[in-house]
């Protein structure tokens, strides 16, 4: 049973996000704290022969209070994978240089371009060069390569970590499975019928898209840009969410400004999440989102002070 935490928004519109993690216990997660820069999951786990100990990054910003909460994963298998991709090229041209973060340090002999699958509109393109940062960082460059279209990105599966292991990224303890990844850079609309994306790892980067109805991804990364989560709608995702570089994820209201069926029905989002990553500057957002002025339940109650409340069943906004 998943534990729900509502999220005030700053302008006290509605508390209409609702943040839910696996429930935690001491011998089931541990808890590390970090930076993003760098080290990617190296640590063992604490006291656990062969796992991973449950991770986050915490940097201030919106939510930091709940991250202790919502930023725990399994311990699982310390399967040799690919940990994170990450877009850092300009804003006009954000998939030039990808960051590619593996969980352990690569044989390096054993990851080179041709393990490396590029496919822009249905036509590869083969990156300029592979460059190492260290055993377990690279970066791919794509530089005059790409534009803000979307991709798909695949790593491995015959990439081989120090003592020889070859990949297993879905951790099912059968090696041979590749990294696999679509980059979405133009902005989607992705209503309840389009689930073309959903069980995948997903990056979007900059633009604005629109999640409706409910999708599930693997892992899902906004870097810059806007993903909205329309009123009614569930976003789970099964390992990590990402929020990097100014992104924002909004979730919207639904039936806040007239009645349904003679009911005020206002209605929020739901994210359901393993573990959670807000870098300084990105955020999660309910604000503006609540019920109108002078509508929902509360529409016409006067509170000392003349503030007309328009409240609603898990909190409310002034109007």
């Amino acid at each position: 049973m998943k534990s729900p935490f509502l999220v005030r928004s700053h302008d006290k519109t509605e508390d209409n996000l609702a943040l839910s993690a696996r429930p935690i216990t001491s011998e089931q997660f541990s808890l590390s704290p970090r930076e993003r820069a760098g080290v990617r999951g190296n640590e063992a786990c604490e006291g656990r022969k062969g796992c991973d100990p449950a991770r986050m990054r915490v940097r201030s910003g919106l939510l930091a209070a709940l991250l202790v909460a919502l930023g725990a994963t399994p311990c699982l298998a310390d399967a040799f994978r690919v940990a994170s991709v990450e877009p850092a090229g300009e804003a006009n041209d954000p998939f030039a240089r990808l960051e590619v973060f593996f969980n352990q340090p690569v044989q390096e002999t054993s990851f080179t371009l041709d393990d490396i699958v590029l496919t822009g509109a249905g036509q590869p393109i083969v990156p300029a060069a592979l460059n190492k940062v260290d055993g377990a960082h690279y970066w791919i460059d794509l530089t005059g390569l790409t534009s803000l279209n979307d991709y798909t990105l695949v790593i491995g599966p015959d990439i081989l970590n120090e003592s020889g292991q070859p990949m297993d990224q879905n951790r099912d303890g059968t090696p041979g499975d590749a990294y696999r990844v679509s980059l979405i850079a133009t902005g989607k609309v992705l209503d309840p019928t389009n689930l073309h994306y959903d069980g995948q790892n997903v990056i979007f980067v900059g633009n604005t898209s629109t999640l409706d109805g409910d999708h599930s991804f693997l892992n899902l990364g906004i870097f810059a840009g806007t993903v909205a989560l329309t009123g009614g709608s569930t976003l789970t995702v099964v390992e990590t969410l990402d929020l990097m570089t100014n992104a924002v994820l909004l979730v919207q209201g639904k039936n806040t400004t007239a009645q349904v069926n003679g009911q005020w029905a206002g209605v929020g989002g739901t994210i359901n999440v393993s573990n959670l990553v807000v870098e300084t500057g990105a955020k999660i957002t309910a604000d503006g989102q609540g019920y109108a002025a002078k509508a929902g339940p509360g529409a016409g109650t006067t509170w000392g002070g003349g503030w007309g409340y328009a409240g609603s069943s898990n909190g409310g906004g002034y109007g």
